[in-house]
């Protein structure tokens, strides 16, 4: 079969068309491809990079305030936590100018991450100009301390005499569990 000098071109060009077609499919276009995932893991990567680096920092910023909670006003265990806590609130109660201070016991401890928190429960009369300086005084605290609930209720309309129900709650660093020596680590159950 001979061809004529115009099939020959065609032939040619086509089947240079069609290794051009296959060179792009299988080495240019996974080239491509191969670098777009790369740009995107770089920038993925430098993200997390920053992350980090803004991560450590803030961990520097906060480590000196970290220690002297941990030895000063960061107590280990819930008595400690309520010594330090109930004078506190008769010290605030008693210069906001508050009266008939009663305070309740907590009834439970929760356990929250590596801290342990109780609440407790204080009722006193006042008036809105010593309810907010008492108010002012536990959110200025130096010791863990936070209000988390609030009841105020008037027993005489048109006066500005106050009956004051508040929760506050402290917080104290878990204990570590105890582990007897030669004895096994708890293990997770699988269900």
């Amino acid at each position: 079969m001979v061809l004529s000098k115009r099939e020959r071109s065609i032939a040619i060009a086509t089947v240079a068309m069609l290794a051009a077609v296959v060179f792009y499919v299988l080495v240019i276009d996974p080239e491509l491809t191969e670098r777009a995932n790369q740009s995107v893991d770089i920038d993925k990567a430098q993200l997390a990079l920053k992350d980090g680096a803004v991560a450590q920092t803030r961990s520097l910023s906060v480590a000196p305030r970290w220690k002297q909670l941990v030895a000063g006003p960061l107590k280990t265990n819930n008595s400690d936590a309520a010594s330090q806590l109930l004078p506190s609130i008769d010290k605030w109660a008693k210069e906001s100018g508050m009266t008939a201070l009663s305070i309740t016991q907590p009834e439970r401890i929760e356990k929250e991450k590596d801290f342990s928190k109780f609440t407790f429960r204080a009722t006193a009369k006042s008036n809105a100009k010593q309810l907010a300086a008492f108010m002012y005084r536990i959110q200025t605290a130096t010791i863990p301390v936070r209000i988390s609930d609030l009841t105020v209720t008037a027993p005489k309309e048109g006066t500005d005499e106050l009956q004051v129900q508040i929760g506050i709650t402290t917080i104290f660093l878990s204990p570590e569990p105890e582990t007897k020596p030669g004895a096994a680590l708890p293990r997770e159950s699988k269900s």
